[in-house]
């Protein structure tokens, strides 16, 4: 499924947040600009899918109020 790739993508992105978090990755500007460059590569593929699920969620709460109507 085309998810299982994005959800490697956001753990890819998460794990890089972190990298980029620590101080001593800095003393590294190649590794530090790198880094940089491929989270902010992940972050509007991250955020649709983010968003993505929580319009799943609200078709599917608004699907469960309809029912109950």
């Amino acid at each position: 499924m085309v998810f299982e790739n994005v959800e490697a993508l956001a753990a890819e992105h998460a794990d890089l947040e972190r990298q980029l978090a620590d101080p001593a990755i800095h003393s590294d500007q190649n590794r530090a600009r790198a880094l940089g460059r491929r989270y902010a590569e992940l972050t509007p593929i991250v955020e649709t899918h983010r968003a993505w699920l929580t319009t799943q969620d609200d078709i599917a709460t608004a699907r469960e109020l309809a029912r109950n109507l």
